[in-house]
């Protein structure tokens, strides 16, 4: 069982890191969050700033989201989606789903909501699993004495 959720797992994860899944992932995030630094995008994905920085230069060329000055931080800068940033995570999205269809297409109704049950579930787990550890790590320096 561990087996072959490694490997759909850290597909997934390749994926999310490349081309249009990447794309997605940043947009997905300054949909959520509003308008939002790239440092706080790079942190709630997992990946390097320097990473995020190259999509919200192409983003920002594209015209799918707007950058603005950071009033309280000078060296970083707010995003934001513009209308188009809107049409286009939908869009995207729209193919995620095509792609899902495609993968369960096999499946019977039960099982894909049998599926979507188990993710939420095991979401749930890794979240208070995640939450407890964070408690049992000292969160600074001076606690480590």
């Amino acid at each position: 069982m561990v087996g072959p959720l490694m490997n759909v797992v850290s597909g997934i994860s390749r994926k999310s890191k490349q081309g249009e899944a990447a794309l997605l992932s940043v947009l997905n995030v300054i949909a959520v969050k509003g308008e939002t630094r790239p440092l706080d995008i790079a942190t709630e994905l997992g990946v390097h700033q320097s990473t995020v920085t190259r999509h919200v230069q192409n983003l920002e060329k594209q015209g799918k989201i707007s950058v603005t000055a950071d009033a309280a931080d000078r060296r970083s800068c707010k995003v934001a989606l513009t209308k188009s940033g809107l049409v286009e995570l939908q869009r995207l999205g729209e193919i995620g789903i095509s792609r899902f269809e495609k993968m369960v297409a096999g499946w019977s109704i039960e099982e894909v909501q049998t599926l979507g049950k188990l993710l939420r579930k095991l979401e749930e787990s890794r979240t208070a699993m995640a939450a407890s550890e964070a408690e049992a790590k000292p969160n600074s320096w001076r606690a480590r004495k």
